[in-house]
């Protein structure tokens, strides 16, 4: 549902979270959950594209989850780069969603392959990520910045 990944963070952290929602109603449904948990205090949701968002944040973050386009991983590295501190923490999920044999995936889904393999690519060759690679359910990357 809506905002628990933000609301298991929270109780589990007792940090502060920051989450983006593109969604209306998804961020809607999100503050209900921030609210029912109660976290809402701990939690600041933006409602609007990441990609429009990520690059007027500021402040450094200990841990970002990226579950969003996976089309959209590689623009918002830069940003997410630029805001984990020294020792952060970057989750990237589903990176493997379509399997990890391009051959293997359907004609139309095929530019979104490539652009999850070039993303998984650009973390392991980042010197400032030291990243491994996780195949549960559709994948995971987990980046630590050096």
């Amino acid at each position: 549902a809506e905002g628990l990944t933000s609301v298991a963070l929270a109780l589990v952290s007792g940090g502060d979270i920051v989450c983006i929602e593109k969604d209306g109603v998804r961020a809607a449904r999100a503050r209900e959950n921030f609210l029912s948990f109660g976290v809402k205090e701990r939690i600041t949701l933006f409602e609007g594209d990441a990609g429009d968002i990520l690059p007027h944040l500021s402040g450094s973050f200990d841990l970002i989850f990226s579950d969003g386009p996976k089309a959209q991983y590689r623009r918002y590295l830069p940003d997410c780069k630029r805001l984990l501190k020294q020792g952060g923490m970057l989750f990237s999920d589903d990176v493997f969603f379509l399997g990890k044999e391009l051959s293997a995936v359907p004609k139309k889904r095929k530019m979104l392959a490539v652009h999850l393999c070039e993303y998984v690519q650009m973390l392991q060759s980042d010197p400032d990520f030291e990243t491994t690679l996780y195949e549960y359910g559709e994948g995971l990357a987990v980046s630590k910045k050096l």
